[in-house]
């Protein structure tokens, strides 16, 4: 609750709770009473709440109130093309949405859209410490690092200008996915005659029509590791005449990216996390490198990438590149490019050479022609996005059935069921499914199933490497057969293995524990419809794989 832990229940500390929140303004009186409705009985709390207000209107504050201020704030940055949204009642997954029907909402109406700011329900929270963050972003969803890195810091740098330009004490760590927060508030807002607040709150703008969820060029992420990645990444940018978001002078505490497009339309997004690695640092390279397809390795740090705090995060092709004046060999049979850093000459035989590994598509994305996203490129963990993306994979022969239940009983807003046939067979099954926020961060599960068929034992191996969680759904009577063995001895040799829960009979769970090693969680069978109680047993043992993980 936004009212500080010193407040506990009780007739006074509540009255006191109310003052403070008919002060702020951000709450209409009927939010204040649903916001410490739990403390009190509610008749009584609305007695308290409209003499807190008689009280307050006999007073009226002093204008301009910080409220004032901050709209000020918000009405410069929509003038330069920022929209500027208090979105106080709504969590961080509805506000995403909110602000991006916005934005489309507002170029259909003809408004130029460079960026965006708002504040949620979360942050709202900080106002009881005279505090308030804000999140923002540049108005088109970037498909790079370099994209939004840069798109974010322009945005956040004009954010703390305008907070700045209205008397607000600003703070912001450089860092593009931090919030800019201000301090030091003694936040107060004005109330119409009716105790309503003056601030315009929620949506402005009303969308038409679905939201544009256009896909744009495939991107191809490379993370670059080593001392000098920020100074290759540099070259990089001189070379191709592209911008690049960071500078080698600030390598110890901010990553660094920039793209360069192919003459195919692909994209090949350099990356680097900032060099020094405390706990958190060490977290985000991770995250970075676990989002990549290739590994960009700089000579002589070659052990960077080898140790084993890196060896189940980095990207199982690679590059090595070495300074002209250095000569190496080979670091496990990765090709090797020479370039200068500081003249960027060699930078095109890197890219040439890049340009060769990503050509190699995956097996799934040969199946699916690139249809549905492919789980070894998908983000993880996404600290800029607020996202979590897991992949489930339904193996057994009832796998199809088992993912038609869920999708039938799910059937999560916007989500599309995504299905190749061929001569009327389910070649494979794709279906991304949302849940609950957690700790402010959209949680999506996308689950996989493909028939049993030794033509796509390729595609399925890859997609067992990469899953987080598998769900083995197996009719009765069948045994541990076709793509299910297949799928049991790819698990055998991961490490840590995925969490496994099964639909099935005790004999297939018997031998898949024989198989990989460890037992799966027996969930009864397909038959007992018991799906939601898997799903959510594989849910919750897949997200505590993760939180491990990345601890």
């Amino acid at each position: 609750m936004p009212i500080g832990d010193s407040l506990k229940p009780g007739r006074g500390n509540v009255a006191k709770a109310v003052d403070q929140l008919v002060r702020q303004g951000a709450l209409s009186l009927d939010e204040i009473v649903d916001e410490l409705q739990s403390d009190i009985d509610e008749e009584e709390l609305r007695t308290i709440v409209d003499d807190a207000w008689r009280r307050a209107a006999m007073h009226p504050l002093a204008r301009p109130t910080a409220l004032d201020r901050l709209q000020r704030a918000f009405d410069q940055l929509e003038e330069e093309g920022i929209l500027a949204r208090h979105y106080v009642d709504a969590g961080r997954s509805e506000a995403e949405q909110l602000v991006q029907a916005e934005i489309q909402a507002a170029r259909a109406r003809g408004r130029s859209i460079v960026g965006y700011c708002f504040w949620d329900r979360h942050l709202y929270e900080m106002m009881a410490d005279g505090q308030l963050g804000f999140c923002f972003g540049p108005g088109t969803v970037p498909r790079t690092y370099a994209a939004l890195w840069n798109g974010q810091a322009e945005i956040a740098h004009r954010l703390v200008e305008a907070l700045s330009a209205h008397g607000f004490e600003v703070e912001w760590s450089g860092q593009p996915a931090d919030v800019v927060r201000v301090v030091g508030v003694d936040w107060s807002g004005a109330r119409n005659e009716s105790g309503e607040p003056e601030l315009l709150v929620g949506p402005q703008e009303v969308p038409s029509g679905d939201l544009d969820r256009s896909v744009g060029p495939e991107v191809v992420n490379i993370f670059v590791s080593g001392s000098k990645a920020h100074a290759l990444i540099a070259s990089i940018a001189q070379a191709q005449g592209r911008p690049m978001y960071g500078d080698e002078s600030a390598a110890q505490h901010k990553p660094a990216a920039v793209d360069v497009e192919l003459a195919d339309g692909r994209l090949l997004d350099f990356v680097a996390s900032e060099t020094r690695w405390d706990a958190q640092g060490l977290i985000r390279a991770r995250n970075l490198a676990a989002d990549c397809s290739l590994l960009v390795a700089i000579a002589p740090n070659v052990g960077e990438v080898s140790s084993d705090q890196w060896s189940s995060f980095v990207p199982e092709q690679r590059v090595l590149v070495v300074e002209e004046d250095r000569h190496v060999p080979s670091f496990e049979g990765s090709p090797v490019v020479a370039v200068d850093l500081a003249t960027g000459q060699g930078t095109e035989d890197l890219i040439r050479a890049l340009r060769g590994s990503a050509a190699e598509r995956s097996p799934f994305w040969s199946l699916s022609q690139g249809l549905v996203p492919d789980p070894a490129t998908r983000v993880v963990y996404d600290a800029d996005t607020k996202c979590i993306n897991l992949t489930l994979l339904l193996v057994g022969r009832a796998s199809e059935r088992a993912l038609a239940r869920i999708w039938d009983r799910t059937k999560t807003e916007g989500a599309e069921r995504v299905t190749s046939e061929d001569e009327g067979v389910p070649t494979f099954s794709y279906l991304p499914i949302e849940l609950e926020e957690i700790r402010g961060f959209k949680t999506f599960f996308h689950l996989y199933a493909l028939r049993d068929d030794p033509r796509l034992e390729d595609a399925l191996v890859h997609l067992a490497k990469h899953a987080h969680g598998i769900l083995v759904a197996h009719a009765p009577g069948e045994g541990l057969s076709g793509n299910l063995a297949l799928v049991a001895n790819t698990c055998s040799k991961r490490a840590p293995r995925p969490p496994v829960v099964a639909l099935a009979d005790p004999p297939v769970v018997k031998a898949w524990t024989q198989t990989v090693g460890t037992e799966p969680q027996s969930m009864g069978t397909l038959e007992d419809d018991r799906i939601d109680a898997a799903l959510e047993a594989l849910a919750k043992l897949a997200l505590m794989e993760l939180k491990n993980h990345k601890s």
